[in-house]
């Protein structure tokens, strides 16, 4: 079943995580998916609870932990710095209590050209903007009468600085300029007829490939990635329900690589799945399992800049990486509150300058990497 968690990142009541058994993962994925279809559950909050019910790194064989040489922490950021002193109580008496002050649920993060870069909180509705250096700039996503009800996936396009915002609640993608100002939205609000093209059903995951000028979204409960023009008209799409090559079961993210290859997080399939700009099935890598390079709940997904896949899983509580041919290098994390540790990651990212950006959702932070060879 699923379990409610607690604000440590664990399932309420218990002590300690159980491993990955088969016999307990089959019967919740059957029940997720129930409660997915049947729209009980909003995907912005089911796909980063769901892997909350186990910490267990996967099995040491033929990967090892990340290293120094790997991956170095850099810093977190949390948000806005709280009101303080006197001015903490003048500001609360004229302005009211001071709600941004930090996140609280990140979930998808996108970096700008500038280095500045982007983080959609599901819970507080909004986009948070953060320098460089990790230091709050400002929020958006709040200006009616369309605020964000729940932002999950989020990508900037290089060569225009438009930002996109999926929302699973309005099944919509928000489009913003540089500094937050709404410019038009894709896809319908609550739409009867979600299966059309260039309509959604609880949307997620988005990359853009500035190159082609192509937008992806991926489609979570149609189980397909839509593919539009900077002008957000309708390309095409690919995908369908199933589990074989080019099938999906509740895709969550995407990402796009130099070469314009498109990674999707086929997250109930427990695998990801590589395609060309088209759509075109290349191929996959992942399986179910507690070993090295398996999978239990593929999220965020990025490729940096010397190819490597990474690939964060909410269940593991962790990043892995792997080569192109998918195999696995290293990982990154364990549960945990500390710095390098995590408790339920999603969305990543990566610069130029080889940072590696986690949204680090129960600990309220994203989490900055600097990777090496």
């Amino acid at each position: 079943m699923v379990r409610t968690v607690g604000r440590d990142g664990r399932p309420a009541g218990e002590e300690t995580r159980p491993g990955l058994h088969g016999v307990l993962v089959v019967p919740m994925v059957v029940i997720l998916a129930a409660l997915l279809l049947a729209g009980m559950l909003p995907v912005g909050v089911v796909l980063a609870d769901t892997g909350a019910q186990s910490g267990a790194a996967p099995g040491d064989a033929g990967s090892k932990k990340a290293g120094a040489r790997e991956m170095k922490f850099l810093f977190s950021a949390y948000g806005q710095e709280a009101r303080k002193g006197l001015f903490s109580a003048i500001g609360n008496v004229l302005l009211g209590p001071d709600p941004l002050a930090k996140m609280d649920r990140p979930h998808g993060v996108a970096v700008a050209p500038n280095g500045n870069f982007y983080v959609t909180d599901t819970n507080m509705r909004m986009v948070f903007v953060f320098g460089p250096d990790g230091k709050y700039v400002k929020t958006f996503g709040q200006q009616r009468p369309t605020p964000l009800r729940s932002p999950t996936g989020i990508a900037i396009d290089a060569a225009t600085g438009k930002v996109y915002v999926s929302d699973p609640l309005w099944n919509q993608v928000f489009v913003y300029n540089a500094d937050g100002k709404l410019l038009k939205r894709l896809g319908t609000e609550r739409n009867k007829e979600a299966g059309k093209p260039g309509e959604f059903l609880r949307p997620s995951g988005i990359a853009v490939d500035s190159q082609l000028g192509r937008i992806y979204v991926v489609d979570t409960e149609n189980h397909r990635v839509q593919m539009f023009d900077r002008d957000g008209q309708f390309v095409g799409t690919f995908g369908k329900r199933g589990s074989g090559d080019g099938e999906f079961n509740f895709p969550t993210h995407v990402t796009v690589d130099k070469q314009g290859k498109v990674y999707v997080a086929d997250t109930l399939n427990f695998r990801v799945q590589v395609f060309d700009a088209d759509g075109k099935f290349l191929f996959k890598f992942g399986k179910l399992g507690d070993a090295a390079g398996d999978l239990a709940r593929p999220k965020g997904i990025t490729v940096d800049n010397l190819g490597r896949i990474f690939v964060s899983d909410a269940y593991f509580q962790n990043v892995q990486a792997f080569d192109q041919s998918g195999k696995v290098e290293f990982y990154l994390g364990e549960p945990g509150v500390e710095d390098g540790k995590f408790l339920l990651p999603a969305g990543m990212a990566v610069d130029g300058r080889q940072r590696l950006y986690i949204a680090d959702s129960e600990n309220h932070r994203v989490q900055v990497f600097l990777m090496g060879n």
